[in-house]
């Protein structure tokens, strides 16, 4: 039998449409978008599907009923450097309710618990059967932690009244009070790439982080502890780095929100943020590169930023596009028709931003940073920027050609500056703050100097290639 209805996860005022059917051996929920917490009750990126082994729920006469072990939910976890999916935990489990007469609800809510916790826990029975699983043993299968809660990953054998042995795996919360070597290196794991990002962003220099330097002793919360370790270079606590405060655009405890609250929001916006900050990250990580790779990374991570998280993918409408394609094909057919092919594959991006179209709307986010860096030379940065780039995919640069408006190491430092401004926005800074500490800081007076010497050199032409 099916039921549709609407499902309030608890803590957070959200509803959601959903379905659930009941059957006579199974159970399952299914919802119209991903049910997910708030991150203070312990939940990932609001896209990922939460596995829920509970939904309470009443009869239209107020009865309270319970719906145990949710079909076909999957649980996914960011790893690594925080942007490869990993499926930690894919069940399906029978369920645990067999009505004997059809069932209407009012409402039903959703929430988290611990399986075996609620068999121990006094529970109204409602009047008609629910088969008893018996845990015979729990083995903890994976303990991930973020901040300060432990994600487990647990699984239970057990027998269940006139049913074979069943395997149940679920997840599962705890508070974090103390970690041992192996899951502080897992936690590490998480938050390398992010905080080395962070760092970049505030001092401009790429710091390694070393795992096996980080200590924990004491009481307090294990991320705090793990925070401090990892982010002494910002507190220019660590003189071998030779950082000024001058040099830096802020420093740990300037963070908007706090230490605490500064970092959690960075790795909050991480997945949203990664596609444009992580190859920058991995590219300094290199043992060499050339200046022209750096340029490349930085222009794809300023497209990526601006097409995820800025700006979107503006399409014009399809109708619209086929006429297009079919009118120049159409012109073609006579003239040329060996070059069809070409401009079908050519015309498959006429809906989107150029290039120069996203640099020119990040520049002028940027407002007096852009100002300072480019002068009146804006649309000659953006000229160099898109003809460099044209240069680099036709593998020109080593063989004589432009190098981004005369300098292309100065071009891709003027990127990076952008990306660096964007960066502080999504930590919380204003506007006019992140605006007003990036102008101020010396490193940028020079080589805003630098970069507008360089744009006033006359700039050769480029190849013929899309701007796109």
């Amino acid at each position: 039998m099916e039921w549709l209805g609407t499902f309030e996860v608890p803590g957070t005022g959200r509803r959601v449409g959903g379905r659930l059917v009941i059957g006579d051996r199974k159970s399952e929920l299914t919802t119209f978008d991903a049910l997910s917490l708030d991150r203070d009750r312990g939940a990932l990126p609001t896209d990922s599907a939460i596995a829920i082994p509970m939904v309470w729920g009443r009869t239209e006469d107020g009865k309270r009923i319970t719906v145990v072990n949710l079909r076909s939910l999957a649980w996914r976890l960011f790893e690594g450097a925080w942007g490869t999916e990993r499926w930690l935990c894919d069940f399906a489990i029978d369920n645990h309710l067999v009505p004997e007469e059809p069932l209407r609800f009012s409402s039903l809510s959703v929430g988290l618990t611990d399986l075996s916790s609620w068999l121990e826990s006094p529970v109204p029975r409602p009047q008609w059967t629910i088969d008893e699983v018996h845990v015979e043993e729990v083995q903890s299968l994976r303990r991930v932690e973020h901040g300060d809660l432990a994600y487990e990953f647990q699984r239970s054998w057990g027998t269940r009244s006139g049913f074979d042995e069943v395997t149940i795996e679920y997840p599962t919360f705890a508070t974090v009070t103390s970690t041992a070597e192996l899951e502080l290196e897992e936690l590490v794991n998480l938050a390398v790439t992010p905080l080395e990002a962070l760092l970049w962003v505030s001092t401009g220099r790429f710091s390694e982080l070393d795992i096996s330097q980080v200590r924990l002793e004491g009481e307090r919360p294990v991320y705090e502890k793990l925070w401090a370790s990892f982010l002494k270079p910002l507190t220019h606590e660590t003189p071998a780095r030779r950082l000024h405060k001058s040099d830096m655009l802020f420093t740990a405890n300037e963070l908007p929100g706090g230490l605490d609250g500064g970092l959690r929001r960075w790795l909050d916006r991480w997945e949203d943020i990664q596609q444009a900050f992580g190859p920058v990250i991995a590219r300094y990580r290199a043992p060499f590169t050339y200046a022209d790779d750096r340029f490349a990374t930085s222009v794809s991570a300023l497209e990526s930023y601006s097409t995820r998280v800025k700006h979107g993918k503006f399409e014009i409408p399809k109708r619209e596009r086929k006429e297009r394609i079919a009118r120049v094909e159409a012109a073609l057919q006579s003239e040329a028709p060996d070059l069809i092919d070409w401009v079908r594959s050519a015309l498959r991006y006429a809906g989107q931003y150029e290039l120069k179209t996203r640099l020119a709307l990040l520049l002028d986010e940027a407002g007096n940073v852009s100002e300072a860096l480019f002068g009146e030379q804006g649309e000659s940065f953006i000229q160099a920027v898109v003809k460099s780039r044209n240069q680099v995919a036709h593998s020109l640069v080593r063989r004589g050609g432009i190098e981004g408006g005369g300098n292309l190491h100065w071009t891709f430092r003027g990127l990076n500056w952008l990306l660096r401004y964007h960066a502080m926005l999504e930590l919380g800074f204003s506007e006019q703050e992140a605006q007003t500490r990036i102008i101020k800081n010396c490193d940028f007076q020079q080589e805003a100097e630098r970069l507008k010497r360089d744009l006033g050199m006359t700039i050769p032409p480029a190849p013929e290639a899309s701007d796109r």
